[in-house]
């Protein structure tokens, strides 16, 4: 699994020597720009007929991501070719994985092998590491998107 977020970081880090700071900015930036094609009236939309539990997971979600940038911050101007910062990284996005996984559970849902709202069953209900490579970058692009709202918020 980390090697399947490492090559989906080294989409944004493009071999061009980038610290971990510009590869999270790039990775940021370039979700901010898809979900941007969205407008305002899209996106109230969605969210107003988001269910109750959506939303508290949502709201759970943004409490929690002040610690990722305060966590990352040592290591933001390394570059994001060395092992260590990227391990670093990967450690935050199985801190948050563990994080969305802690609320599932807290709210009555089980691990199943297949997904079910309203059964709460969820096949995503374990252990980063054991995750189907594809999923572990949803971890990873929660935290970018946490350190880019920190970042803006900061200017």
């Amino acid at each position: 699994e980390s090697n399947y977020l490492r090559d989906f970081c080294n989409k944004f880090y493009d071999g061009a020597n980038k610290t971990l700071e510009e590869v999270i900015l790039s990775m940021s930036q370039r979700i901010m720009s898809v979900s941007s094609k969205k407008d305002q009236s899209e996106i109230n939309e969605h969210w107003h007929t988001e269910d109750i539990f959506s939303k508290r997971s949502n709201e759970a979600a943004l409490c929690f991501k002040k610690i990722y940038e305060p966590y990352l911050s040592s290591f933001l101007k390394q570059k994001f070719s060395d092992d260590t910062t990227f391990e670093m990284f990967n450690f935050a996005s199985k801190f948050e994985h563990e994080r969305w996984m802690r609320f599932h559970i807290a709210n009555g849902f089980k691990y199943n092998e297949v997904h079910n709202k309203t059964l709460k069953k969820h096949a995503r209900i374990v252990a980063f590491e054991q995750l189907e490579g594809k999923y572990s970058i949803n971890d990873a692009v929660n935290v970018a998107m946490a350190f880019s709202k920190t970042k803006t918020k900061e200017k």
